[in-house]
C-alpha cells in the first residue's frame, strides 16, 4: 500500500464495498423490510451500502416504521423514471400482470442509477429473499476469477434431471437460455454492464407482451450474455430447491434434500402471491419482523 494516504485508502475500501438495492412499492414493503432485516442480522448495515428505492411514497413509510439505517431513493423523482409515466399503484404486484412488469423495470433502472452515481458493484434483491450470512466475501473471489462478471442467481428446476442437479452447476457457469433469475444479481460499473441493464430496459418498454423480464434477460443474444456467469444452486438456492411444490400445487416438484446452513440466502420464488411468500418464510423461521 505505499504511497496511498490513509483519505485514498478509505476512499478505495468504500468504492470497493457492495451495494445491495431493493425495488419496492407499498404492497411488498413488508416483504421488502424482512429482506433487509435479515442482510442486518448476517452482518451488513449501514445507509451507504443499502439503498431501498420505492416507487411511492407510502412504501418509504413503511420501510421507515423499522428504523433501519438505510438509503431511500425515490425512484418517483428520478427525471428517468418521471419520464416514462408508469404507475405500478400500491398493492402487491402478482406474476404475469403491467404493474409487475413496471416494478420489474424499475429495477434496472435503479440498478444503473447507482452503478452511474457510486461507481460501485450493487447486488439487486428481490424483496422474497433472505439472507443467512454475508455473501460479499464469495462475491469478491468470484470476481476475482471471473473479472467482470455479471452474478446471477440460477432458477433452475430443481428436480430437473437429477444428474444434472448432481453438479449445482459448477461456480461460474455459463447460463442456459432459461437459467437467469432476475430477482438475484451482482453487477459492476462498467460499460458493458451497463448496457446489458439498458438493452433489457429498452426491450421490456418495446415488448410488453411477453411475460416478464426474466424471460427477456434470458433471451438476450449470446454477445451481451457473455459476461454473466451463474451463482451454485446450493449456496443461492431458488424456491423450487427450499420449498418444492407445496405452495406451487398444480406443478409437482421432487424437493431435493440440501443442508441450508451453507447456504448464503433462501429465495422464497417459485409461489405466486404475498401470501404464499409470507407464510413459507414463517413456517421455515425465516420471518424476522
Amino acid at each position: 500500500m505505499m504511497g496511498l494516504d490513509l483519505t485514498s485508502l478509505v476512499t478505495r475500501i468504500i468504492r470497493s464495498d457492495y451495494i445491495f438495492v431493493w425495488v419496492t412499492n407499498a404492497g411488498a414493503a413488508e416483504l421488502t423490510a424482512n429482506s433487509i432485516a435479515s442482510l442486518g442480522r448476517a452482518g451488513v448495515s449501514g445507509a451507504h451500502r443499502l439503498v431501498v428505492a420505492v416507487l411511492d411514497n407510502r412504501s418509504a413509510e413503511i420501510i421507515g416504521r423499522f428504523n433501519f439505517d438505510v438509503t431511500v431513493l425515490r425512484l418517483i423523482e428520478l427525471e428517468s423514471w418521471h419520464a416514462l409515466a408508469l404507475d405500478a399503484g400500491e398493492g402487491y404486484s402478482a406474476y404475469d400482470t403491467q404493474p409487475f412488469r413496471i416494478v420489474t423495470l424499475a429495477r434496472y433502472l435503479a440498478i444503473d442509477h447507482l452503478l452511474a452515481l457510486h461507481r460501485r458493484p450493487v447486488v439487486y434483491v428481490d424483496s422474497d429473499i433472505v439472507f443467512m450470512r454475508d455473501p460479499t466475501p464469495h462475491f469478491r473471489t468470484l470476481h476475482s476469477r471471473f473479472r467482470p462478471a455479471v452474478l446471477v442467481q440460477s432458477d433452475r428446476r430443481a428436480d430437473l434431471d437429477r444428474k444434472e442437479w448432481s453438479r449445482q452447476y459448477d461456480t461460474g457457469a455459463r447460463p442456459d437460455k432459461s437459467t437467469i433469475c432476475a430477482g438475484f444479481s451482482v453487477w459492476q460499473p462498467n460499460r458493458r454492464h451497463r448496457r446489458l441493464l439498458k438493452t433489457i430496459s429498452q426491450r421490456i418498454l418495446a415488448e410488453r407482451a411477453l411475460p416478464d423480464d426474466q424471460t427477456i434477460f434470458n433471451e438476450i443474444d449470446n454477445e451481451l450474455l457473455s459476461c454473466v456467469r451463474l451463482l451454485r444452486q446450493d449456496l443461492f438456492p431458488n424456491g423450487s430447491m427450499c420449498f418444492g411444490n407445496k405452495y406451487r400445487p398444480h406443478e409437482p416438484i421432487d424437493l431435493p434434500q440440501f443442508d441450508w446452513s451453507g447456504a448464503y440466502m433462501v429465495h422464497a420464488n417459485w409461489m405466486i402471491g404475498i401470501d404464499n411468500k409470507v407464510s413459507a418464510l414463517k413456517e421455515a423461521g425465516l420471518w424476522l419482523l
